[in-house]
């Protein structure tokens, strides 16, 4: 092989190997809540983009975590409000926490926004 070739195959193994660090930079992806009121809740959504089982994010709450799960669909027939991303569904039996893409989430009838 000449020194061209080589340095051409070597520059692709290269840049393929940064685009994968990039990519592997940017997974897991993280949403950060924060509740109103008296009892303020702190929640962090962390998703798992390597994980091959169902339980593919980590759900914590005022620093306790669970494992979860993401669906980008739960209403059956029905229509999803509009703005909506997904839900993560947690392990334990509690009502889905559904992610709008206005920022804000709902959980178990609380209102919950970005977190400053």
């Amino acid at each position: 092989m000449s020194i061209s070739i080589i340095s051409k195959l070597c520059g692709s193994f290269l840049a393929f190997g940064f685009i994968a660090a990039a990519y592997a930079a940017e997974t897991p992806t993280y949403y950060d809540f924060c509740g109103e009121g008296l009892s303020r809740r702190f929640i962090r959504v962390i998703l798992d983009g390597s994980s091959q089982g169902p339980w593919n994010v980590v759900l914590m709450t005022n620093g306790r975590s669970e494992p979860a799960k993401s669906s980008k669909y739960i209403f059956g027939s029905l229509e999803p409000r509009p703005g909506f991303v997904m839900a993560i569904l947690p392990m334990a039996k509690t009502p889905p926490l559904l992610i709008f893409d206005d920022g804000h989430a709902e959980w178990a009838g609380r209102y919950y926004t970005r977190c400053p």
